[in-house]
Protein backbone atom coordinates (compact mmCIF):
# COMPACT_ATOMS: atom_id res chain seq x y z
CA UNK A 1 0.00 0.00 0.00
CA UNK A 2 0.83 3.64 -0.53
CA UNK A 3 2.11 5.28 2.81
CA UNK A 4 -0.08 8.04 1.49
CA UNK A 5 -3.53 8.85 -0.34
CA UNK A 6 -4.19 10.69 -3.55
CA UNK A 7 -7.53 12.11 -4.62
CA UNK A 8 -8.16 9.56 -7.65
CA UNK A 9 -10.54 12.80 -9.13
CA UNK A 10 -9.38 16.09 -8.15
CA UNK A 11 -11.07 19.40 -8.93
CA UNK A 12 -11.01 20.68 -12.74
CA UNK A 13 -12.88 23.23 -14.09
CA UNK A 14 -12.27 24.22 -17.81
CA UNK A 15 -11.94 27.60 -18.43
CA UNK A 16 -14.31 29.21 -21.47
CA UNK A 17 -10.85 30.39 -23.52
CA UNK A 18 -10.81 26.60 -24.13
CA UNK A 19 -7.04 26.97 -23.56
CA UNK A 20 -6.46 26.83 -19.75
CA UNK A 21 -8.14 24.88 -16.90
CA UNK A 22 -8.13 25.08 -12.92
CA UNK A 23 -6.62 22.24 -10.86
CA UNK A 24 -6.49 21.47 -7.49
CA UNK A 25 -3.56 19.67 -6.19
CA UNK A 26 -2.44 18.48 -2.65
CA UNK A 27 1.72 18.63 -3.60
CA UNK A 28 2.55 20.80 -0.54
CA UNK A 29 0.42 18.91 1.80
CA UNK A 30 -2.74 21.47 1.19
CA UNK A 31 -5.23 21.29 -1.32
CA UNK A 32 -4.64 24.66 -3.21
CA UNK A 33 -5.43 25.31 -6.91
CA UNK A 34 -3.43 25.89 -10.03
CA UNK A 35 -3.60 27.15 -13.34
CA UNK A 36 -3.02 25.04 -16.38
CA UNK A 37 -2.41 25.11 -19.99
CA UNK A 38 -4.21 22.35 -22.14
CA UNK A 39 -0.06 21.11 -22.47
CA UNK A 40 -0.67 19.45 -18.75
CA UNK A 41 2.35 22.98 -18.65
CA UNK A 42 1.17 24.75 -15.29
CA UNK A 43 1.37 28.12 -15.74
CA UNK A 44 0.97 29.24 -12.07
CA UNK A 45 -0.50 28.63 -8.61
CA UNK A 46 -3.73 30.30 -7.53
CA UNK A 47 -3.62 29.86 -4.16
CA UNK A 48 -0.84 29.02 -2.18
CA UNK A 49 -2.34 28.73 1.80
CA UNK A 50 -1.37 26.41 4.37
CA UNK A 51 -5.85 26.10 4.89
CA UNK A 52 -7.82 23.56 2.75
CA UNK A 53 -9.85 25.39 -0.61
CA UNK A 54 -12.68 22.99 -0.75
CA UNK A 55 -14.51 24.43 -3.95
CA UNK A 56 -14.66 26.48 -6.69
CA UNK A 57 -17.63 28.63 -6.70
CA UNK A 58 -17.83 30.58 -9.91
CA UNK A 59 -15.38 31.64 -12.23
CA UNK A 60 -15.16 35.14 -13.99
CA UNK A 61 -13.27 35.16 -16.55
CA UNK A 62 -14.28 38.16 -18.44
CA UNK A 63 -12.89 40.29 -15.01
CA UNK A 64 -10.09 37.72 -14.74
CA UNK A 65 -11.73 36.32 -10.94
CA UNK A 66 -11.64 32.53 -9.41
CA UNK A 67 -13.87 32.59 -6.22
CA UNK A 68 -13.30 29.57 -3.88
CA UNK A 69 -14.50 28.23 -0.46
CA UNK A 70 -11.80 27.47 2.02
CA UNK A 71 -11.81 26.45 5.94
CA UNK A 72 -9.79 30.07 6.64
CA UNK A 73 -12.38 30.47 9.78
CA UNK A 74 -11.35 30.78 13.20
CA UNK A 75 -11.95 27.42 12.67
CA UNK A 76 -11.35 24.81 10.17
CA UNK A 77 -15.19 23.36 10.29
CA UNK A 78 -16.07 26.62 9.02
CA UNK A 79 -15.88 27.39 5.46
CA UNK A 80 -15.19 30.87 3.76
CA UNK A 81 -15.43 33.09 0.29
CA UNK A 82 -12.35 34.01 -1.08
CA UNK A 83 -11.31 35.87 -4.66
CA UNK A 84 -8.33 35.34 -6.21
CA UNK A 85 -6.92 36.92 -9.92
CA UNK A 86 -6.13 34.36 -12.51
CA UNK A 87 -2.70 35.83 -12.52
CA UNK A 88 -2.57 34.55 -8.57
CA UNK A 89 -2.56 38.23 -7.39
CA UNK A 90 -5.40 39.82 -4.74
CA UNK A 91 -6.56 36.65 -2.83
CA UNK A 92 -9.31 38.25 -0.17
CA UNK A 93 -11.56 36.55 2.22
CA UNK A 94 -14.83 38.11 1.84
CA UNK A 95 -16.94 36.75 4.56
CA UNK A 96 -16.70 37.11 8.25
CA UNK A 97 -14.64 34.08 9.65
CA UNK A 98 -16.94 33.75 12.29
CA UNK A 99 -19.49 32.13 10.51
CA UNK A 100 -20.12 28.93 8.18
CA UNK A 101 -20.77 29.96 5.12
CA UNK A 102 -22.49 28.24 2.19
CA UNK A 103 -22.56 30.67 -1.02
CA UNK A 104 -24.68 30.02 -4.31
CA UNK A 105 -23.79 33.36 -7.15
CA UNK A 106 -26.11 34.36 -9.66
CA UNK A 107 -25.14 33.37 -13.15
CA UNK A 108 -24.17 36.26 -13.98
CA UNK A 109 -21.62 36.62 -11.17
CA UNK A 110 -22.76 40.13 -9.96
CA UNK A 111 -24.55 38.77 -6.59
CA UNK A 112 -24.35 35.60 -4.15
CA UNK A 113 -26.69 34.66 -1.69
CA UNK A 114 -24.86 33.66 1.43
CA UNK A 115 -26.12 30.90 3.97
CA UNK A 116 -24.12 32.09 7.17
CA UNK A 117 -24.43 30.35 10.66
CA UNK A 118 -22.61 28.83 13.36
CA UNK A 119 -22.98 25.96 15.68
CA UNK A 120 -25.00 28.08 18.33
CA UNK A 121 -25.99 30.62 16.05
CA UNK A 122 -29.14 29.60 13.38
CA UNK A 123 -28.93 30.09 9.64
CA UNK A 124 -29.19 34.11 8.49
CA UNK A 125 -29.34 33.90 4.32
CA UNK A 126 -28.30 37.61 2.92
CA UNK A 127 -27.64 38.89 -0.78
CA UNK A 128 -24.32 40.21 -1.12
CA UNK A 129 -22.27 41.79 -3.88
CA UNK A 130 -19.45 40.31 -5.36
CA UNK A 131 -16.81 42.32 -3.07
CA UNK A 132 -18.70 40.55 -0.24
CA UNK A 133 -21.29 43.61 0.74
CA UNK A 134 -24.38 42.88 2.16
CA UNK A 135 -27.15 44.47 0.23
CA UNK A 136 -30.03 42.34 1.95
CA UNK A 137 -30.53 40.45 4.57
CA UNK A 138 -33.07 37.48 2.91
CA UNK A 139 -34.11 35.51 6.03
CA UNK A 140 -33.26 34.82 9.07
CA UNK A 141 -34.32 31.92 11.80
CA UNK A 142 -36.32 32.22 14.78
CA UNK A 143 -35.71 30.73 17.89
CA UNK A 144 -38.68 31.61 19.59
CA UNK A 145 -40.01 28.25 19.99
CA UNK A 146 -36.62 26.47 20.61
CA UNK A 147 -36.14 28.99 23.33
CA UNK A 148 -40.02 28.30 24.82
CA UNK A 149 -39.10 24.57 25.13
CA UNK A 150 -35.97 25.36 27.06
CA UNK A 151 -33.65 23.54 24.87
CA UNK A 152 -29.99 24.39 24.75
CA UNK A 153 -27.55 25.45 21.94
CA UNK A 154 -25.02 22.58 20.82
CA UNK A 155 -21.37 23.33 22.67
CA UNK A 156 -18.46 22.84 20.70
CA UNK A 157 -14.98 21.91 22.07
CA UNK A 158 -11.72 20.81 21.19
CA UNK A 159 -9.31 18.36 22.71
CA UNK A 160 -5.68 17.18 21.93
CA UNK A 161 -5.11 14.00 20.03
CA UNK A 162 -2.48 11.19 21.43
CA UNK A 163 0.15 13.00 19.93
CA UNK A 164 -0.50 15.93 22.19
CA UNK A 165 -0.20 18.11 19.43
CA UNK A 166 -3.25 17.75 16.69
CA UNK A 167 -6.02 19.71 17.81
CA UNK A 168 -9.34 17.71 17.32
CA UNK A 169 -13.06 19.47 16.96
Amino acid sequence: WPASWVENSPEMRLLKDGRRFIWASERTGWKNYYLYDLDGRCIRPLTQHQFEVNEIVFVDEQAGLLYYTARSGDSPLKLQLHRVGLDGAGDARLTDPAFDHRINFAPDGRHFVDIAQTHDQPPATRLCDRQGNLIAVLATSDLSGFRKLGLKTVELFTFKAADDQTELF
